[in-house]
């Protein structure tokens, strides 16, 4: 298998393979090569990339008997919290 990204550039293609902890999930990726696109949506949601989205395809080379997949990583917009207003009574200080 090779793995190909496209669109990222947030992560590196490193990040995003290290996420996906091959070693450990190997045989559900081989039986659902769905789960790839799952699990870098859900990476990329993770760091607060609401709008991510994955597209995939694969590539057999028969002469070569290889696999390269090839990922389209469209990450969006990154969204973060700038404050956070708690009405009510709250049990920690407000520097908390």
């Amino acid at each position: 298998y090779e793995f190909l990204f496209y669109g990222n550039e947030h992560f590196s293609a490193g990040n995003i393979i290290t996420h996906l902890d091959i070693d450990k999930n190997y045989l559900n990726y081989i039986k659902n090569r769905r789960l790839f696109v799952k699990n870098i949506e859900a990476f990329y949601r993770s760091y607060g990339y609401a709008n991510a989205t994955v597209e995939s395809e694969t590539i057999y080379f028969e002469r070569l008997n290889k696999y390269i997949l090839k990922f389209t990583v469209k990450e969006g917009p990154q969204i973060r919290i700038q404050s956070l207003n708690v009405s009510g009574k709250i049990s920690r200080s407000p520097v908390y």
